[in-house]
């Protein structure tokens, strides 16, 4: 899913310090006159941040021709990453460079396989067995022969799901113990750490940069979601559900910073929102959009967050960018206008962003109305 801090980091922080030099006289016979005391400077006020310039984008539609539909989920610079499925209903990983022109990152021995994040010229995702039935969590370097597989024996099923430079995290299934835990990796099969913690029923890591890796935990007894936070070991995990909101799932991490979503137990029940965190329960900014019944962030980079909320204005989902703060939003559906596919406009309906780069650059799949799968999108960054 990478990144460097998001946006709250970057928060404007002024120290103001005022020195005042008292004159120094004396009273007693002889002692000249009392200077006068040199008056306090008033301080000026402390001024009001400037919000970042609100960026310029342009839409790329990344669908690959022959492919019935795509959705691409990772974004590196110039490299683009997801899946597309084909007429036979075979759903392939795909790497793209900023055009329709794709890489086909499916390797031999797999029935399926789809790429989930990208960070420089490493991809992650998984890959359905043809011998073994379940999935494969997998590591390419940009062509499907350069795939390390990173499944091991001990496991039914695994899927990688986020990256950074070394590392890689997802989940898994064992052959002999129920439920589902979040797994690490370091590039192979052997070097894979459980991180699945005490008081959870099942687990799942959903991106990791540098030591922090996020993802959620199905709790003993309740079994309802809570994002999770580790620093590399099961017992590091940090509990980040927010008071006042009955479930919550972190998605995506940058440095100290994670995003995700949360589904309030007051007010207004079960509507999903966009959350920030900084590393604990109580530091959580809630970025719900005015104008967006709900709404959620999938990724993270630098100072923005992505994601989608439903407009009030018929309920579609459209793809959003965040800097910070509910107020920094900007929302890339506008731009979807003149979009074709094989010589045939589309008529879009929805839209949502699933990941971010640290340029800007933001990826993710827009819908026809009515329709269930979509097509591959770049938001490109203009300078």
């Amino acid at each position: 899913m990478k990144k460097p801090l998001s946006s709250l980091k970057n928060s404007l922080c002024l120290l103001i310090t005022v020195v005042a030099f008292a004159g120094c006289g004396g009273s007693g016979p002889g002692s000249g006159p009392t200077p006068t005391p040199t008056p306090t400077p008033t301080p000026s006020p402390v001024p009001t941040p400037t919000p970042a310039p609100a960026d310029r984008y342009e839409a790329i539609l990344l669908h690959p021709s022959g492919y019935l539909y795509s959705t691409a989920s990772g974004v590196a610079g110039d490299v683009q990453v997801g899946s597309a499925m084909l007429a036979s209903s075979t759903r392939q990983a795909v790497l793209w460079r900023s055009t329709t022109s794709s890489v086909n990152l499916h390797p031999s021995g797999f029935s399926a396989s789809a790429g989930t994040r990208a960070l420089g010229e490493l991809q992650v995702g998984y890959g359905h067995s043809t011998t073994q039935g379940g999935s494969h969590a997998l590591l390419w370097r940009g062509s499907a022969a350069s795939v390390t597989d990173l499944h091991s024996s001990a496991f039914f099923s695994t899927q990688a799901q986020g990256l950074s430079a070394t590392a890689q995290v997802g989940n898994g299934t064992f052959n002999t113990i129920a439920g589902t835990h979040a797994l690490l990796w370091y590039g192979t099969p052997e070097s894979v750490v459980d991180l699945h913690p005490s008081g959870y029923y099942d687990s799942y890591a959903r991106d990791v940069d540098g030591e922090y890796q996020v993802g959620v935990g199905y709790t003993v007894g309740t079994f309802k979601p809570h994002a999770l936070l580790w620093r590399g070991t099961a017992a590091s995990a940090v509990d980040l559900n927010p008071a006042g909101f009955a479930l919550s799932e972190a998605l995506a991490v940058s440095g100290e910073y994670q995003g995700g979503y949360g589904v309030l137990s007051t007010g207004t029940p079960n509507l999903v929102h966009a959350l920030l965190w900084r590393g604990t329960a109580a530091s959580v900014v809630d970025l719900s959009p005015a104008g967006f019944s709900e709404s959620e962030v999938t990724d993270l980079a630098g100072d923005r967050q992505v994601g989608f909320g439903l407009s009030n204005e018929g309920g579609a989902s459209h793809a959003l960018v965040w800097r910070g703060t509910p107020q920094s939003v900007v929302d890339l559906h506008s731009l979807l206008t003149g979009l074709t596919v094989d010589g045939r406009r589309l008529n879009v309906g929805s839209s949502t962003a699933l990941g971010v780069d640290s340029a800007g650059n933001v990826v993710g799949e827009v819908f026809e109305g009515g329709m269930a799968a979509g097509y591959a999108v770049l938001w490109r960054r203009l300078p």
